[in-house]
């Protein structure tokens, strides 16, 4: 295995969701190296991603309030 040293990604995260709905949307995406492969994470759960991975996940059916990404 090669192991490629980066460093981390710069990660935000938007509520795509109007005020007072019942789906709550958070659209996450990550930049770093052109080549970075990324998998998310929302409040300690299952890592997820795309195929094709495009360096941004949406979570869908959130609950109000916060909550923790996590991108690695």
């Amino acid at each position: 295995a090669e192991v490629i040293l980066s460093s981390p990604p710069v990660v935000q995260a938007t509520v795509t969701t109007q005020a007072f709905a019942d789906n709550h949307v958070v659209t996450v995406t990550a930049t770093g190296a052109t080549d970075a492969v990324f998998e998310f994470s929302i409040d300690n759960g299952p890592w997820v991603s795309n195929e094709p991975n495009d360096g941004s996940y949406v979570f869908e059916n959130l609950s109000f309030g916060e909550h923790l990404v996590q991108v690695r």
